[in-house]
């Protein structure tokens, strides 16, 4: 039994938290101390322009709103991806080198990004087409 103006027991309570889910407001808290703190000033200007704006809305819009990974609907955020990164990329703006990703494939792909390049794979990333993205960020879901 629980006091009624708990929601979880002493044991229960401290799991919970851990696994408590921020809510949209800290996400975007977060989401705009990485661009000051983890992104280049070259990508953080390209992210800026109208130009990226008009291609995102295209691409979310070709996208239906689904994330072309898992297939859930996308509704608070637009996160239109770049296959290949964007430092490796030609043309930032060729839409068949950007889907539509929810949050929870875009962060499992971008930490297996970061992973590469820290194992020296830039290679891969230079290379790598959506397909292959798709098997390996299902395969981490």
């Amino acid at each position: 039994m629980i006091p009624f103006d708990h929601r979880y027991c002493d044991v229960h309570a401290p799991l919970h938290k851990q696994y408590q889910v921020t809510s949209h407001k800290q996400k975007l808290v977060d989401y705009k101390q990485y661009n000051r703190t983890q992104r280049d000033d070259k990508a953080n200007s390209f992210y800026r322009t109208k130009q990226w704006e008009q291609v995102r809305n295209y691409v979310v819009n070709r996208d239906m709103n689904m994330c072309q990974v898992c297939g859930n609907t996308v509704t608070n955020r637009k996160i239109v991806d770049h296959c290949i990164r964007l430092e490796y990329c030609r043309n930032p703006l060729d839409t068949a080198n950007l889907n539509t990703l929810c949050y929870r494939c875009h962060g499992i792909k971008t930490r297996m990004e970061k992973r590469m390049v820290e194992q020296g794979k830039e290679n891969i990333l230079q290379h790598a087409k959506f397909s292959w993205w798709k098997k390996a960020i299902n395969e981490k879901l």
